[in-house]
């Protein structure tokens, strides 16, 4: 988990590995897919 500037520079370098806002999605069905892995809210939290 990282915040502020190392977060930012990751978004950056590696914005296929970075999820950003993903607490908005808490407690919905959406998933996130990561290195052909799909992951829930809860789960990245």
């Amino acid at each position: 988990r990282m915040v502020g500037q190392v977060a930012k520079r990751q978004a950056i370098t590696n914005p296929d590995r970075t999820v950003i806002s993903i607490k908005r999605d808490m407690g919905t069905d959406k998933k996130v897919a990561i290195d052909g892995k799909n992951y829930t809210p809860q789960e990245i939290s």
